[in-house]
């Protein structure tokens, strides 16, 4: 048996997952910059991220914050989404103890999310309320706190997964 490989099949179980936790907080710290990102950015670009945003998000001016007179990438409800994502990898490492707690409790707190969402939504979509900045920021980040958990947790757990022959065995 040759001691050849990449170095990713290399790496031991804690390592692995330590690499899972930087990619995904790479990944969700990216999408939290881009949305950031068209106050501090050029014109063309600015454009080029507004549209890529547009796909997932309305974009209405007056629903969304604004650096200096400009516009971010997202309403003020994602950009509470996109915060609570670029928390999320802090969130699953405090979380640790509590992983199975929280697996077997999934669908509540994910249905718990999106009951808090549609409530300030719905007051205010039926006049029981005016929903504000405040309130649709913070129930996004309810919501992207509970998803950014279970996506941080996913592309740990896939990270963690054994590679190559040790991976087939398994199978």
């Amino acid at each position: 048996m040759s001691n050849e490989g990449s170095t990713f099949q290399r790496m031991n179980r804690k390592d692995r997952r330590w690499a899972g936790w930087i990619l995904a907080a790479g990944f969700v710290w990216m999408v939290f910059g881009l949305a950031m990102a068209p106050p501090f950015v050029g014109e063309s670009l600015r454009h080029v991220i507004m549209l890529g945003f547009s796909e997932i998000c309305h974009q209405i001016p007056g629903r969304s914050p604004h650096i200096q007179g400009v516009q971010l990438a997202a309403c003020d409800r994602c950009f509470g989404m996109y915060a609570a994502l670029a928390a999320a990898p802090f969130l699953a490492l405090s979380l640790r103890p509590w992983n199975s707690w929280i697996e077997r409790h999934a669908k509540y707190l994910v249905a718990g999310s999106l009951i808090i969402l549609a409530t300030d939504w719905g007051g205010d979509i039926v006049g029981l309320w005016t929903n504000t900045p405040w309130s649709r920021a913070l129930t996004g980040a309810v919501f992207g706190c509970v998803a950014g958990y279970f996506l941080v947790c996913a592309i740990i757990s896939l990270m963690d997964r054994p590679a190559g022959r040790q991976r087939m065995a398994k199978d």
